[in-house]
């Protein structure tokens, strides 16, 4: 049942910022960020594999990107621009 697990997710909110010594009306380079973690089922502690990973906008509910767990339960989105967000697992 899609209950049956716990997402140990270690995310940060990325805000975006100009980095100094940008080149063009005192621009810099926007930070980019990503999100980590592993799937674990919470009855048997075993990984889960090939859970479907999505990252969503806070402000809109809009999707942004997504991936899938190995096969050890783990995933990371990288490359995302600043805000907040918010992951949801389907398994």
């Amino acid at each position: 049942p899609l209950n049956s697990f716990l997402a140990l997710v270690v995310s940060q909110t990325v805000f975006s910022q100009d980095r100094p010594g940008g080149k063009g009306k005192g621009k810099g380079a926007k930070v980019s960020g990503k999100i980590i973690g592993k799937v674990i089922d919470l009855n048997t502690s075993e990984p889960l594999e090939y859970c479907n990973i999505t990252i969503h906008k806070t402000s809109d509910s809009s999707l942004v990107t997504g991936g899938i767990t190995s096969r050890n339960g783990e995933f990371s989105i990288e490359n995302l621009s600043g805000g907040r967000y918010y992951v949801k697992i389907n398994f």
